[in-house]
């Protein structure tokens, strides 16, 4: 971790002599960032690199022997990783996935099916490879609902391991979740019941997760999208490049303290900087400007895999316009919007959408009213 502080890095002293000329006298303190349990979180536009700097501090992470749950956003950029960690990769059961290139990292890359969150986990805490990256947005693109049970079945294990054991060194862990935007903050114009319940168990056991070693990594597009009650739990903050009135926001509440052209200039810089640099905000607030390497080597189409998706759903087979017809004439029971709410999870709209398709159905246009 030490290299990753500007303060330490030469090079990176002369580019920005200017900016060290304002800079405070303490830097920010990052080796707490590895004793375990400091949650961190990267916030930034799209494309500002925010995956990369994730990736970058997940192999410090594995480094100090960590064990590692990250869960992927689809982009698979966790398989350069692969070109020196041996890790596995969680598919959903029934599902399949080949890397065919780069060959170096198929050679450590384990393929392995889940049926449920629990074998990962119990994989990931007692398993011999310590680096397990969970792939369900790849399968279920577009099932908004899977991904937020999944992740918070996936939560909840960690959960229950924890509250039911001693909190040991020996199990530290980094639990990474690129893009939680996408897991706390719903698609529609609502938050979703599943959407509202995950947010809310997030928020509550931030701090336990901390006494048990246990780090939360998360990257999002928004602080807005972040529970500020949530956010204060997060000890290290990476601002990328990043754009908006929300920016300004947080750069009023966390440089009170400094001189007035120090806090235009850090407001300025953040709009513009180059994607391999960084603004770290430790506990204490304390800032500095930092630079890393890209350990992206292969982008995603520069890879060569291939993947296939279960044809029939786990534990049955796929139902078809006639089923559905048949279960529509036959069923005596009537349930409003808000019942349907609460028995599938999605928000009025979704339902809604998804009604007004059924009633176009020719079949089933006599049936719903």
């Amino acid at each position: 971790m030490a290299r990753l502080l500007l303060d330490r890095d030469p090079a990176h002293l002369e580019k920005y002599i200017d900016y060290l000329t304002y800079q405070p006298q303490t830097f920010t303190e990052a080796r707490g960032l590895l004793a375990g349990g400091r949650h961190v979180l990267i916030d930034g536009i799209t494309g500002a690199g925010k995956t990369a700097l994730m990736l970058y501090l997940l192999r410090e992470f594995y480094e100090e022997g960590f064990r590692i749950i990250l869960r992927d956003a689809g982009g698979l950029e966790f398989i350069n990783l692969a070109l020196d960690i041996p890790m596995v990769m969680w598919i959903p059961e029934g599902c399949s996935f080949k890397l065919k290139r780069p060959e170096e990292a198929a050679e450590n890359l384990e393929v392995a099916e889940y049926g449920g969150p629990e074998e990962v986990v119990r994989e990931a805490f007692k398993g011999e490879r310590r680096f397990h990256a969970v792939c369900n947005r790849l399968f279920h693109p577009r099932d908004y609902e899977q991904w937020v049970e999944f992740f918070g079945g996936l939560l909840g294990e960690i959960l229950h391991i924890c509250h039911t054991s001693p909190p040991s060194r020996d199990r530290r862990l980094v639990l990474a979740v690129d893009e939680l935007n996408d897991l706390v903050t719903s698609s529609q114009y609502a938050l979703s019941p599943l959407h509202r319940s995950l947010k809310a168990v997030i928020e509550m056991n931030l701090r336990s997760l901390r006494k048990h070693y246990v780090t939360l990594m998360a990257s999002t597009h928004g602080l807005s999208q972040i529970s500020r009650g949530a956010r204060s739990q997060f000890s290290y903050i990476f601002l990328k490049r990043h754009q908006g009135d929300e920016l300004y926001q947080f750069c009023s509440r966390n440089l009170v303290t400094v001189r007035n052209e120090v806090f235009w200039f850090v407001l300025n810089a953040l709009q513009r900087l180059p994607n391999d640099e960084a603004f770290l905000f430790d506990p204490v607030r304390r800032f500095d400007r930092v630079c890393f390497p890209n350990p992206i080597v292969y982008e995603r189409d520069e890879m060569e895999w291939s993947a296939s998706i279960r044809d029939e759903p786990l534990g049955g087979r796929r139902f078809d316009e006639v089923d559905l017809l048949i279960a529509a004439a036959r069923s005596q029971v009537e349930m409003s919007f808000t019942e349907l709410e609460e028995k599938t999870g999605l928000v009025r709209s979704t339902i809604y959408e998804r009604y007004k398709k059924l009633k176009e159905h020719p079949l089933l246009r006599e049936v719903l009213r």
